[in-house]
């Protein structure tokens, strides 16, 4: 695995994770 492919997932991961617990946070 090149490292812009590790990037990519890392930051791809990253961003699903952040929308996740920003949704759970306005869940009352």
């Amino acid at each position: 695995m090149s490292a812009s492919e590790s990037n990519s997932e890392i930051v791809s991961f990253m961003s699903n994770l952040t929308l996740v617990l920003f949704m759970n946070l306005n869940m009352p």
